[in-house]
């Protein structure tokens, strides 16, 4: 397994933007985001260590009603849901994320940074709090270390005086 290229591959963009764009969205952008994750997780790893697709998409399920959950009582004025459904509703989707993240932060940990020399693993505290957006920071991190080490060993040596 190639890690710089997983790496490469798992990094897509800002986690400012990540943050704008699922606050945006109510939060589909999240599950996109993850779905992405996830596929590209599952092109590298074996098929005993694949992380679920139908669990994926059970969040992207969950993340579509609970935005029209969220929103249709804005346009409806007797919306037949109750609050404290919406509120469960919520919960469990943020529990999922919170679940997906550290599969992804196991993942990371394991494959990418356990057998090579980095020396950062990913926090579970954050993990827990930042859950996804912890995880585009981690990649992007781990990215450009990988980056500024790919530059310092092209550095030609200094020429001797």
């Amino acid at each position: 397994m190639d890690r710089e290229k997983i790496i490469t591959h798992l990094k897509s963009q800002g986690t400012w933007r990540l943050v704008l764009l699922s606050i945006i969205t109510l939060g589909i952008y999240t599950a996109h985001y993850i779905k992405r994750q996830t596929c590209i997780f599952n092109k590298y790893l074996d098929q005993d260590q694949k992380m679920s697709i139908i669990f994926v998409y059970f969040i992207l399920l969950l993340s579509y009603v609970r935005a029209i959950m969220l929103i249709s009582p804005v346009f409806v004025e007797q919306w037949p849901i109750n609050e404290n459904v919406t509120d469960l509703w919520n919960k469990i989707w943020v529990l999922l994320i919170i679940c997906w993240a550290f599969i992804a932060r196991r993942k990371i940990n394991e494959f990418i940074l356990s057998s090579s020399k980095r020396t950062q693993w990913l926090n579970r505290g954050l993990t827990f709090f930042f859950s996804v957006f912890y995880i585009n920071y981690m990649i992007n991190f781990i990215n450009n270390n990988l980056d500024n080490q790919q530059k310092m060993e092209k550095v030609p040596p200094l020429p001797e005086s």
